[in-house]
């Protein structure tokens, strides 16, 4: 993967057109944190393209990119902090013609804002992740209240352009905190369609992760499903097999796809030190035919 400590995978696109991968990331290794973008023929090697620009951004911290290629151009949905006090956290959309800039962002308005005092995400909402079905424009993010910017928990909104209004539904969020592994976090969603099966994998952490409180690590990767948009269900932890288990006391954040008969992940790896690292794992693609036996 990137050779690259303390940069967070957030989305790994094949470029179709071009046949190459290209990885969207953010750079925690710089202040304030900066965007990314690094591309690979085979997912194993890549070349780092360098900071994306995102004009009139140029000294406000960024996060969480997603990038989408819609009509032959890239759009980057990011989240950026708009109080540094309160840390409170806005999505915006930026565009371009080529992959790595310069983007220009699309409204002078977020085209997600934050909710009312008394909504789930009236403090911070982070972490885009938008999928297009050819009719409406599907946004999951992560949502957080004002009173504790880390009781996190993740919410879905939509909208017919890509540019928005997007309209969050009334019975966010749609993931809600659980037991044991997802009781503290619930974050971070990135989403793998198959076979007509909307997969959400997300951000957990729980007591049986070694968390205590709202937001901590270690954080782990968990996966839900949904059908239709309105009703979610989970289906437990990710498990990643790996020779070097001291980059994992968390595996989080990033994103699937689906390519030559298996599933890759790029994700977010995190050692004891909390330093973070960009990780790479596979399986045949069976995995998700396995997960479809247990789906009503």
């Amino acid at each position: 993967m990137l050779n690259k400590i303390n940069t967070l995978p957030e989305t790994c696109l094949y470029d179709q057109d071009k046949h190459i991968y290209y990885l969207v990331y953010t750079d925690c290794s710089v202040n304030p944190s900066q965007l990314g973008v690094a591309c690979s023929k085979n997912l194993l090697e890549w070349e780092h393209l360098g900071h994306i620009s995102i004009l009139d951004n140029e000294n406000t911290i960024l996060d969480a990119p997603h990038i989408m290629k819609h009509h032959g151009e890239y759009f980057i949905f990011f989240a950026r902090v708009d109080d540094k006090i309160s840390l409170t956290k806005r999505i915006y959309l930026a565009k371009s013609e080529e992959i790595t800039g310069p983007y220009k962002q699309q409204t002078s308005k977020p085209i997600l804002d934050i909710g009312k005092n008394e909504e789930f995400d009236s403090g911070r909402v982070d972490e885009p992740f938008v999928i297009y079905d050819e009719v409406l424009f599907h946004m999951f993010y992560m949502g957080a209240p004002r009173e504790n910017i880390n009781k996190e928990q993740v919410g879905y909104a939509r909208a017919d352009k890509i540019d928005g209004p997007y309209i969050k539904v009334k019975y966010n969020p749609v993931l809600k905190f659980g037991s044991s592994y997802d009781e503290f976090t619930v974050a971070d969603p990135h989403v793998l369609e198959y076979k007509n099966i909307s997969f959400i994998f997300y951000s957990c952490s729980g007591k049986i992760t070694g968390s205590k409180e709202y937001g901590s690590s270690p954080w782990l990767t968990a996966i839900a499903y949904t059908k239709d948009f309105k009703t979610y269900k989970k289906l437990g932890l990710l498990k990643i097999r790996t020779k070097d288990p001291s980059k994992h006391r968390s595996y989080f954040r990033g994103s699937c796809l689906i390519k030559n008969g298996n599933l890759y992940f790029v994700y977010t790896g995190q050692d004891y030190r909390r330093q973070f690292y960009p990780m790479l794992a596979y399986a045949p693609l069976s995995v998700l035919d396995h997960l479809l036996l247990r789906i009503e």
